[in-house]
């Protein structure tokens, strides 16, 4: 719907201008510059650019945390499980199955969480079969260590809760997460991972 709107407002600021007989704006000729010839219009090509660039920017992609970079940094780590999980969630958003991508994000969160716990204390990390995880209990080593503070340690158990919460659509009554509900979702967890990651990559 966002997009729609943009492209139709586009457009028809598009028309107008090619309707008008002079360009009110001189901004605007400061900006894309004078037609240099009749059948070449730099302000028609400047918002061909506007609509290109505009369309790319209702993207997640462009929108969240720098994903880019934190994959980049998990990679770094030897965890591609990790960013394979976070690129599935991309990837399940843009599908629109968010209720899937919720659960990558979940993973992808527990995995990291683990994996830092023992990159940093050198012990291996094992997660009961069957049974919910306690994020709190497994970073209270890092709290120990000060590599992050109880308050971030409370941040993370409670996006943990809230991105469980969007994975298990029983608890909303059946009804999958929300555009919305997912966007947060993906930034309350790169935000995490990206925390974690830097207490191994400062």
């Amino acid at each position: 719907m966002i997009i729609r709107d943009f492209i139709e407002i586009t457009l028809d600021n598009f028309g107008r201008i090619l309707k008008s007989d002079a360009i009110e704006d001189n901004t605007i000729l400061d900006f894309y510059g004078e037609d240099v010839k009749p059948s070449f219009s730099k302000i028609a090509l400047g918002f061909c650019l506007d609509l290109v660039i505009g369309y790319n920017s209702k993207k997640l992609h462009s929108s969240v945390i720098d994903a880019k970079l934190i994959l980049k940094r998990i990679d770094s780590l030897g965890w591609t499980e990790i960013t394979d999980m976070i690129r599935k969630a991309l990837q399940f958003f843009d599908e629109g199955k968010t209720m899937d991508a919720c659960n990558n994000l979940r993973m992808a969160l527990i995995s990291t969480l683990v994996k830092t716990v023992e990159r940093t204390t050198g012990n291996h990390v094992a997660l009961a079969t069957g049974q919910t995880p306690n994020p709190k209990e497994l970073l209270k080593p890092l709290v120990e260590k000060k590599l992050i503070t109880e308050r971030q340690q409370s941040l993370m158990v409670n996006t943990w809760s809230y991105v469980s919460e969007l994975a298990h659509v029983e608890k909303k009554g059946g009804a999958p997460p929300t555009e919305n509900e997912t966007r947060y979702g993906f930034q309350l967890v790169l935000a995490a991972v990206e925390l974690l990651v830097r207490t191994l990559t400062p």
